[in-house]
């Protein structure tokens, strides 16, 4: 189990073994893996954003390198709202 300080947001989960954990929602690159794995890999995500899916894979592989501002509405739309642009950039939108 997971604890963090009262002032993070965090989602409860449940595990494998029925307790409820707590995570913290993902930024950043790791908010990108979670959009490119909801909207069906770095094809199909780099077909919704008109970029190529060896794009996608180069700032997913990149650590240092940040989400370019223009994905972040696109994939805040593509997704619902699940994941959002503060997540992807919290520098920016947060």
């Amino acid at each position: 189990m997971i604890l963090l300080r009262r002032q993070t947001k965090c989602l409860p989960q449940r595990n494998y073994s029925g307790m409820v954990s707590v995570m913290r929602k993902p930024t950043g690159i790791d908010a990108l893996r979670q959009a490119v794995e909801m909207l069906g890999g770095p094809a199909k995500t780099g077909r919704i954003l008109g970029y190529t899916s060896n794009a996608i894979s180069n700032v997913i592989g990149n650590q240092g390198r940040k989400i370019p501002p223009a994905w972040c509405r696109a994939i805040e739309r593509a997704t619902g709202g699940k994941i959002t642009s503060a997540m992807l950039r919290p520098d920016m939108y947060a």
